[in-house]
């Protein structure tokens, strides 16, 4: 590693564009690279807790399959393309289980797969209880899914800002840029998920004409909104 002096390392960043943008008058701050060196702090979310797994039949099927005993990756990868007669490549699958992880429906344990030392999920009590529900009662089972959705710190930003205003899904985003530890192409994937996830609430409505527009319905409270 070599060593190089304040001076010539502006001049290389001036030279390459790198955290700055030129512009007919000369140079401007960029202001989103900067930004990134800020966002780590104790107080930003953790990128665990912004979920990526737009599907909920599919977390729903992620936890069946872990129900029956598909606990490691592969094993959840195989059920998943049984269940579901689709392609599922091993991170796709990973990410259902995070999700539902951050949902506290499954719990990571350490465990032993084909000899190798791999991640090993497990139900946990509301995870079981979860899926008593949606055999028995859909609707019990979609209320409690809503409030474990609502139970994640970012999810709590965005429906607090939706009773304040509308807001596009470009905000969405810049929600995400600004609270958690997610960066780069990744917040749009997340927000695709928060956009997905909130579907699944009456009390918001979504305009897809242009921008996708989230609206909170004020004249239908329910208890799983809360005052």
């Amino acid at each position: 590693m070599r060593l190089i002096n304040g001076e010539k390392l502006s001049a290389l960043m001036v030279e390459h564009s790198v955290g700055v943008n030129t512009h007919d008058e000369g140079y401007k701050i960029d202001k989103e690279f900067w930004a990134q060196f800020e966002k780590f702090d104790d107080e930003l979310i953790s990128s665990g807790d912004v979920p990526q797994a737009d599907k909920l039949d599919v977390l729903n099927e992620t936890l069946r399959g872990v129900a029956k005993g598909q606990q490691y990756g592969p094993e959840i990868v195989d059920h998943l393309v049984l269940e579901t007669e689709e392609d599922w490549t091993r991170r796709q699958a990973d990410y259902y289980a995070l999700a539902a992880a951050a949902l506290g429906f499954l719990e990571e344990k350490e465990g032993e797969y084909d000899g190798h030392r791999m991640r090993r999920w497990e139900l946990t009590e509301d995870g079981q209880e979860y899926l008593e529900y949606l055999e028995e009662d859909s609707g019990r089972a979609e209320e409690f899914r809503q409030e474990h959705i609502l139970d994640l710190r970012i999810f709590e930003i965005i429906v607090e800002r939706i009773k304040d205003e509308k807001i596009d899904h470009d905000k969405i985003k810049e929600l995400i840029r600004e609270n958690t530890e997610v960066t780069g192409t990744t917040i749009g994937r997340r927000a695709g998920t928060i956009r997905s996830w909130l579907r699944d609430f009456d009390e918001v409505k979504m305009d897809d004409d242009g921008k996708t527009a989230y609206d909170y319905y004020e004249k239908d409270l329910s208890s799983t909104w809360g005052e």
